[in-house]
C-alpha cells in the first residue's frame, strides 16, 4: 500500500514537470519583471508597432499602423458623413497614422481608398497655405490628394492622370494639376497640363460653380505659363454679371501674373488682339503699363500701343498714372511663389524709364500724348530724385 502510495506521487511530480516544459512563455511574459520590462521598452521604441493580446491576456501577434490604415480612413469616412462637425479633428489624427508608414504604403492606401469613389464633407472650405500645401480641404477624397502629394509625390502624379480623365471636381482637378506640375516637367508633361488647364477654365459647369478649388487652379496657368490660354482668360475677365464676379477677378490676377512670368508675349497678345479686353480697356492699361523698357521688344510693344490712334483716351489716362506699374499682389498659391521687385531693380526701371519718356517728350509721333507723357515725367522724376537721396 505505501508503495503504491509512493508511485502515485512520483506519477503526478512527472506529470506536473512535464506540462511546466510544454506551456508556452506566455505565462513567463506576463509574470516575469524583467521580460515585461523589455517588451514595454520595445513599444516604446517603435510606436509604429502596436501589440494586440488574447483573451488570457498573453501577447498573441504584433499590428503594424500601416496594416490598420485601411480601416481608419475607412473608420474616418463613416463618421464624417454622419457628422461632419468633428472632421477637423478627425483628419488630424488621420494624418499623424498616415505619417507613420512608408510613403509607399501610405500611397497605396490611399489611392485604394480613392478608387473606391467614396467621399464626405468635411465643412473646411479650400484653403492654401505656404508652399502650396492646402490649410483646408473641403472633402475627404480632396484632403487625400493634398495628403498623398506630400508624402509620395512620384505617384500622386501618376495619380493624378487618373483624377484628370474627367471632369468631375474642379476641386479635385485643382490638387491633381498641382500633385502633376510639381513633378512631371518634360515638355510633353507641360503640354498636356495646358490642354488640362484649357479643359478646367472652359467647362461650363465649373465656371457656374466656381469653387475656391476652381479658382485656385489658375494659377496652373501662370506655372505652365501658359500665354496662350490668354484669350480664355479674357473671356472670364470680361463677363459682368455679379455671379462672374469671382472668376473675373481671377482671371485679371492671372493674366497680370503672366504679364510678369511673359511679358513680351503677353503684351505682344494683348496689341495685337484689341478685341480680347473689349470692355475692360483700362484693365489692359494695367498689363501695359507693366512694360520694362530696358527690354527693347517690350519698349517697340508699348509704344505701338500707345501710338494706336484707336486708343481711348480714358485708357491712355490709366497707363500714364500706373507706368512703370509696380503695384503687387500677394497671395499664396498651388504652385507658384508671389513676384516681388528689389528695391534696386525698381530703380533702374524708373531711370531708365524717365530716360525713354523724355525721349517719347522730343519725338513728334507723341505729340498727341504729351498731357499723358508730362504726367508720367512728373511723377518719375520725383521717384528718381528720391531714390538717389
Amino acid at each position: 500500500m505505501r508503495s503504491r502510495l509512493l508511485l502515485l506521487v512520483l506519477a503526478v511530480a512527472i506529470l506536473s514537470v512535464a506540462l511546466w516544459m510544454i506551456v508556452p512563455s506566455r505565462f513567463e511574459e506576463n509574470t516575469n519583471p524583467a521580460k515585461a520590462a523589455e517588451l514595454s521598452k520595445a513599444a516604446a521604441d517603435h510606436p509604429e508597432v502596436s501589440t494586440s493580446k488574447d483573451a488570457a491576456g498573453g501577447i498573441s501577434h504584433e499590428v503594424k499602423a500601416e496594416d490598420e490604415l485601411p480601416s481608419k480612413i475607412e473608420d474616418v469616412w463613416k463618421r464624417m458623413t454622419t457628422d461632419p462637425s468633428h472632421a477637423k479633428a478627425l483628419l488630424v489624427a488621420l494624418e499623424q497614422q498616415l505619417q507613420k508608414a512608408s510613403p509607399e504604403e501610405a500611397a497605396r492606401v490611399i489611392q485604394d481608398f480613392l478608387n473606391l469613389r467614396k467621399n464626405a464633407e468635411t465643412r473646411l472650405g479650400f484653403s492654401v497655405t505656404d508652399g502650396g500645401a492646402l490649410a483646408a480641404a473641403p472633402t475627404l477624397r480632396v484632403w487625400l490628394l493634398d495628403q498623398l502629394g506630400r508624402l509620395n509625390p512620384d505617384a500622386a502624379a501618376d495619380y493624378a492622370r487618373q483624377i484628370l480623365t474627367t471632369p468631375e471636381s474642379a476641386d479635385e482637378w485643382a490638387v491633381a494639376m498641382r500633385n502633376f506640375a510639381r513633378v512631371r516637367t518634360s515638355r510633353a508633361d507641360t503640354v498636356f497640363l495646358k490642354t488640362k488647364a484649357r479643359e478646367l477654365l472652359g467647362d461650363p459647369r465649373w465656371q457656374q460653380e466656381q469653387s475656391a478649388g476652381w479658382l485656385e487652379a489658375f494659377d496652373v496657368v501662370v506655372h505652365a505659363r501658359a500665354t496662350e490660354l490668354a484669350p480664355d482668360l479674357s473671356r472670364l475677365l470680361v463677363r459682368t454679371e455679379d455671379s462672374a464676379r469671382p472668376s473675373a477677378h481671377a482671371a485679371y490676377l492671372t493674366l497680370d501674373r503672366l504679364v510678369l512670368a511673359e511679358p513680351a508675349a503677353m503684351l505682344e497678345t494683348l496689341a495685337a488682339a484689341p478685341d480680347l479686353m473689349k470692355g475692360r480697356e483700362q484693365t489692359r492699361a494695367n498689363y501695359f503699363a507693366r512694360a520694362d523698357v530696358r527690354d527693347a521688344k517690350q519698349r517697340a510693344i508699348v509704344e505701338r500701343y500707345l501710338l494706336d490712334a484707336a486708343r481711348p483716351a480714358q485708357e491712355l489716362e490709366t497707363f500714364a498714372g500706373l507706368y512703370p506699374s509696380a503695384n503687387m499682389m500677394v497671395s499664396k498659391n498651388l504652385l507658384t511663389p508671389t513676384e516681388t521687385f528689389s528695391r534696386d531693380d525698381l530703380v533702374a526701371r524708373d531711370r531708365e524709364a524717365l530716360r525713354v519718356v523724355d525721349q517719347w517728350a522730343g519725338d513728334p509721333r507723341f505729340e498727341r500724348l504729351r498731357p499723358q507723357i508730362q504726367k508720367i515725367r512728373d511723377r518719375l522724376s520725383v521717384f528718381v530724385q528720391q531714390a538717389g537721396k
